[in-house]
């Protein structure tokens, strides 16, 4: 993901700031990215008032077009994605803080979309594709916050092989995967308001959301491809981790992402379920960032031995940690690199959390102790 350096006045910037600090956005990069959209968004023509029309509406308020937009072609769904609050003044002067409704889902809806999730009854015969010789070797992004929905498109994948006989063309998972996504992602979402599960417990975390197309296209981004106008791709998580090939025409899973894609997973292969992975995906996945994946591997060490030593709260853990990252980088940068490093650690059974009402210590688990040692 290209990275640019903004200067921004005193007073913008504080502006921003002010935004952040209310929940209306996750950050600046946020703003920015919302605002960057719009701006081309104009530049291709588009009066206010069609700029208006094109937006992704809250899901309270029901409108057929959502399925219309969401059915659309990524490309398209790229060029419309702008921001919500960026139209709705009225919303945007007295910000929230409740949560989005889930949109309705109908049971065949969430049947037809999970079976392409489900676990292949026929043995896999496509040959694999081998790593490109970078994987690993970049850090992966921070809001790459949670490793499931790797699994999800991983397994999705083995599933579009089965039923084409050949690995997927990139835009047929661009457009395709999206949706059902989106739904698996919405089913989890209800799930979690219903269990009453608390942020950190949220089976949906990483997911789009059905009716939200900018959740779709960060969700695309982040984890199998960004494509540009000029259609320039861009790999994501899938690639950085060594799981998927991604090229312009064709997405191909390596041996460890088919393996991982064939493994039993509690959310996708059983009724229930209060994890998004299970033990042998956990212990499939250790193996493979620690033989595979240095660059997380490094990270996880850094970060666990912090903990290990002390450092178990966050600000501690962030003032401990800060010399082993790119001097470089913005304390921005540097937070939302870390609090996913903590994340993925936290999926992973290798750290946990005590509370102390809004007070949080990170405590190394059992299954990290080998690796603190290392």
């Amino acid at each position: 993901m290209p990275v640019i350096a903004v200067n921004l006045s005193q007073k913008t910037y504080t502006d921003i700031m002010a935004l952040v600090a209310k929940g209306a956005y996750s950050g600046p990069e946020q703003f920015l990215e919302i605002a960057a959209f719009n701006q081309l968004a104009l530049e291709r023509g588009l009066t206010p008032e069609e700029l208006v029309k094109g937006i992704y509406r809250p899901a309270d308020v029901a409108d057929s077009s959502h399925d219309e937009r969401s059915s659309a072609p990524v490309a398209q769904q790229q060029r419309r994605r702008v921001a919500a609050r960026a139209s709705e003044p009225e919303k945007k002067k007295q910000p929230t803080t409740e949560r989005r409704v889930p949109v309705e889902l109908s049971d065949e809806e969430i049947k037809v979309a999970l079976s392409r999730f489900s676990r292949p009854a026929e043995k896999f015969a496509l040959s694999p594709c081998d790593p490109s010789p970078t994987a690993g070797n970049s850090r992966i992004w921070g809001q790459v916050n949670r490793l499931f929905p790797l699994k999800a498109a991983c397994r999705w994948i083995i599933n579009a092989v089965a039923a084409d006989t050949e690995w997927p063309d990139l835009h047929v998972v661009l457009e395709r995967l999206a949706p059902d996504a989106a739904v698996l992602g919405s089913s989890l979402e209800k799930r979690d308001a219903q269990s009453g599960h608390k942020r950190d417990e949220m089976l949906g975390t990483g997911l789009p959301r059905k009716g939200n197309l900018q959740s779709s296209d960060r969700y695309l981004a982040q984890f199998i491809a960004r494509v540009t106008r000029s259609s320039a791709v861009y790999p994501g998580a899938i690639s950085d981790y060594g799981l998927a090939c991604v090229s312009g025409e064709k997405v191909i899973l390596t041996r460890p992402g088919v393996e991982l894609a064939l493994l039993e997973n509690p959310i996708l292969d059983a009724d229930s379920a209060t994890v998004t992975l299970g033990a042998d995906e956990r212990n499939f996945l250790l193996h493979h960032i620690s033989e595979h994946v240095s660059s997380e591997k490094q990270d996880f060490n850094v970060v666990l031995q912090q903990i290990a030593g002390g450092n178990s709260s966050p600000s501690r853990l962030m003032s401990s940690a800060r010399s082993y990252f790119p001097a470089d980088w913005t304390d921005i940068v540097f937070r939302t690199h870390v609090y996913g490093v903590l994340a993925r650690l936290s999926e992973l059974g290798l750290i946990t959390k005590q509370w102390q009402g809004r007070m949080v210590q990170y405590q190394v688990a059992d299954a990290a102790l080998s690796i603190v040692a290392a």
